[in-house]
């Protein structure tokens, strides 16, 4: 038993920020971010919502691949940037998509989300429990940053992927989820403050994103390439027999080092025109490089997603 991609489609805000623009306001210039990120623009939302950006990119999909919405069984939204605690985003798209068949979701791993969501589509498919299933990463970076904070602010952008999914009785996939809950605070957003009148606690934090850029840089030069190289094993594979690695597009200087370590060469970046997208970088450029031909029927992929939890996951699966 297990799962193929039927097809992708992705949705950008039209907004772009360049590194010019954000020397305007901010202590920094071209020069300076493209150096030590290689990014040179980002996309941003300007009255879109997380949810608007997952429906956009769904309804492409469906519209691309003349899928029928009746025949969704499940829809999982993978994101960190909800517009709601409640509804999921994943229920908001199942109605405005009327997709009356569909269970829906949230998962929220941030930028290991593309990962851990295909797994469990994966998951649930293998099972026999449902027979296609819509998985949607969606990020809306932009409302959880502090524009003012150079050491983030040049970092992230906003976007949206979509991916259908089809049981298949020939296609598995492997993959590994790994988290270490020690260092969960090396990246935080979103603080919830609380409302209760009976409330005594501290209340310090802030609601925008914080990174201790350096824990997480060491977490995954190390951790990466001892995952990539145990679901090689598992899967029974080499890494001479991937024909594409995709990891997720945070900072081109740690994807060097890991792939480096890897003894891999020509690793795909988007990173410079997106900047960092959470779950949604990986197949922002799975995509893209799907639609330019570069990954063809029958290539076989390994995905790797990290970041806040620390978390990370990483696939083997066939396109």
């Amino acid at each position: 038993m297990g799962a193929t991609i039927k097809g992708m489609a992705n949705y950008i805000p039209k907004k772009v920020v360049t590194n010019n623009d954000l020397s305007k306001y901010l202590q920094t210039s071209d020069e300076w971010i493209s150096s030590r990120t290689v990014i040179k623009r980002r996309h941003v939302v300007t009255h879109e919502s997380t949810a608007d950006l997952a429906y956009l990119a769904a309804k492409r999909l469906m519209f691309k691949y003349e899928i029928d919405k009746n025949k969704i069984d499940l829809i999982i939204v993978a994101t960190m940037t909800p517009d709601f605690l409640a509804p999921s985003i994943a229920s908001i798209i199942q109605g405005r998509l009327d997709c009356k068949n569909a269970g829906a979701f949230d998962l929220n791993s941030a930028c290991s989300g593309f990962v851990y969501a295909l797994s469990s589509a994966y998951s649930y498919l293998d099972s026999g429990q449902v027979k296609n299933v819509l998985l949607v990463c969606a990020e809306s970076m932009s409302q959880v940053i502090d524009w003012r904070d150079r050491s983030t602010a040049v970092l992230f952008g906003d976007g949206a992927s979509a991916i259908y999914l089809e049981k298949s009785e020939s296609v598995p996939m492997h993959f590994r989820l790994k988290s270490d809950g020690s260092q969960c605070f090396s990246l935080t957003a979103g603080k919830q403050k609380p409302n209760s009148v009976f409330w005594q606690a501290d209340d310090s934090g802030t609601q925008f994103l914080n990174m201790q850029g350096r824990d997480i840089f060491n977490f995954v030069s190390n951790t990466v390439p001892q995952e990539v190289t145990r679901v090689c094993t598992d899967a029974g594979i080499s890494l001479q027999d991937i024909d594409h690695f995709l990891f997720h597009q945070a900072n081109s200087r740690l994807i060097e080092k890991v792939s480096k370590k890897l003894g891999i060469r020509a690793v795909p970046l988007n990173i410079q025109e997106y900047g960092n997208t959470s779950s949604a970088s990986i197949p922002l450029l799975l995509c893209e490089l799907i639609d330019s031909q570069k990954i063809k029927r029958g290539d076989t992929i390994l995905a790797c997603g990290f970041g806040a939890g620390l978390a990370m996951g990483t696939i083997i699966f066939e396109y």
